[in-house]
């Protein structure tokens, strides 16, 4: 990875799925669950449920003033916080901690000239995007398109990803396997490959810095 400082740094069965990513392990705890999503969807599921989302932990790093950084990956960039730095695979900031569980870019071979010939982002199989292991089984939280300044589009989706095989004691509580991971993905076709970014969070990373994740996978450049 390589660091290359620039700029500013601008500031349903599935949405309930993805709300047991934060609040699923605390019904186990024995913290009062129904309270805990309705916090949870009041601050931060903000634009998927018509809500106002409240600023996260790392939201402070991200307002007027704030430099970011290039990070290139294996193939392709993405920016980032000044401060923020990749340990082993690993998004973290000297202070805050881990932001990330992993951050990677894969090609895949494509005749195609763009993600459009694919097919509508609604109607897209996750399953040729080459996600690692299980991601593609993953509940689509949101979807969007993105445009870059060069005229290439970009597929987006947040992922809610839960495991293949549930702990028993989700078994002994709800009839579900909660979801453990948030993904968020982007993908795009460029010179005869699909390009996939991925960026996989647990959710306490997600339910801290879920918006400043958001804008560094929406500065993906393959």
């Amino acid at each position: 990875f390589k660091l290359v400082t620039k700029g500013m740094f601008p500031r349903a069965t599935t949405i309930l799925r993805l709300v047991a990513v934060t609040c699923g392990l605390a019904h186990v705890r024995g913290v009062n669950v129904a309270s805990t999503r309705r916090s949870f969807l009041t601050n931060h599921l903000g634009a998927a449920l018509a809500f106002q989302q409240a600023a996260a932990v790392a939201d402070d790093e991200l307002g007027a003033g704030a430099t970011s950084s290039e990070l290139k990956l294996a193939r392709g960039s993405v920016s980032i916080p000044s401060t923020w730095r990749v340990r082993e695979g690993v998004l973290v900031d000297p202070i805050l901690g881990d932001i990330a569980k992993s951050i990677e870019v894969h090609t895949i071979p494509s005749e195609l000239e763009t993600i459009a010939e694919a097919g509508k982002i609604d109607t897209f199989r996750l399953a040729e995007l080459g996600l690692a292991s299980g991601r593609e089984r993953g509940d689509i939280v949101s979807a969007r398109r993105r445009t870059d300044a060069t005229g290439r589009l970009y597929y987006e989706w947040d992922l809610a990803v839960a495991p293949e095989t549930c702990p028993r004691e989700q078994q002994l509580v709800v009839t579900t396997c909660l979801p453990d991971e948030v993904a968020l993905i982007s993908a795009t076709i460029v010179d005869g490959q699909l390009s996939v970014f991925e960026c996989a969070v647990s959710p306490a990373q997600w339910k801290n810095f879920a918006q400043a994740l958001r804008t560094v996978r929406s500065s993906f450049a393959a």
